[in-house]
């Protein structure tokens, strides 16, 4: 299958704190988190206004799931929008994760247009410089 390769003038990537840094340590019933997922749809939907359709996520625990599931959320309302996952690497990457964030990275990954990993495992000071993948 060919791998979905969209325009770099197309793409929006989100990537962020892990729960522990958020407001509120992550809590999702809090006011904060609920206003943080507000202020994400209204910031797609801004981006979609504007011409982006791929919306890519780093995978990681925390902002980059809740940003990803935003964009599930409007993927049904606006179907020519793409979510692309990249994580950084494939062997266990989340695998000392509560199973809350594995079932949750897991739903992520299924509703990805595109999942990919960067390397099959952790390598040490990986960057953007040494991968071009957009």
């Amino acid at each position: 299958m060919e791998r979905y390769m969209p325009p770099k003038d197309k793409n929006v990537c989100f990537s962020g704190y892990r729960p522990f840094k958020m407001p509120k340590g992550g809590d999702e019933n809090s006011l904060e988190i609920k206003q943080v997922k507000q202020d994400l749809l209204n910031m797609i939907l801004k981006m979609i206004k504007l011409g982006k359709t791929s919306f890519i996520n780093g995978l990681g625990m925390g902002f980059d799931i809740i940003a990803a599931e935003q964009v599930v959320k409007i993927k049904m309302l606006c179907p020519y929008v793409k979510l692309i996952t990249v994580a950084p690497f494939s062997a266990k990457y989340h695998a000392q994760w509560p199973n809350e964030w594995k079932e949750r990275t897991n739903g992520v990954c299924k509703l990805s247009d595109e999942a990919l990993s960067l390397s099959d495992h952790y390598n040490r000071g990986i960057t953007t410089n040494e991968i071009d993948l957009w």
